[in-house]
């Protein structure tokens, strides 16, 4: 725990002068520990000089030293890159597209990249599928009780 100090009319004095001269309160606050061998902080020299009465500065504090600001650069649009030429795929034999199926060809679709394409072959019974592919679609679980 620090010590609290006391602030008297010869510290208040100093305060006053070193805030005349233009100094920041940090530079304050080293100088008046160098003058009596305190260990003010800038934050106490803040709330001294408030108390005090010391009102703001006329001129503002010497600026400081600051980096130019750096320049930003907008980014550039991006280059239109031309998609990749995919070979179109061979059409199956007898495959059908989505408009040629009816009620009568086979659903069953083959491929899965686009064109999609669908077996094409005649329905069995009232099923949307082919015979072999009504093997496929319909089977059977097989029990296995235990």
């Amino acid at each position: 725990m620090t010590d609290k100090v006391v602030w008297t009319p010869q510290l208040d004095a100093r305060l006053r002068e070193l805030h005349g001269q233009g100094l920041v309160f940090l530079q304050i606050a080293a100088a008046m520990n160098d003058d009596f061998g305190l260990a003010l902080t800038r934050n106490a020299c803040i709330g001294r000089s408030r108390r005090i009465g010391i009102g703001l500065r006329t001129t503002p504090p010497p600026p400081r030293n600051r980096k130019a600001p750096k320049l930003v650069r907008k980014p550039r649009p991006p280059r239109p890159i031309a998609p990749p030429i995919v070979p179109e795929p061979a059409p199956v034999p007898g495959a059908l597209t989505m408009l040629q199926l009816s009620r009568t060809t086979c659903h069953w679709p083959s491929g899965n990249r686009p064109p999609y394409t669908y077996c094409g072959e005649p329905v069995h019974g009232d099923r949307p599928f082919c015979l072999d592919h009504c093997k496929l679609a319909y089977q059977k679980p097989e029990k296995t009780w235990t």
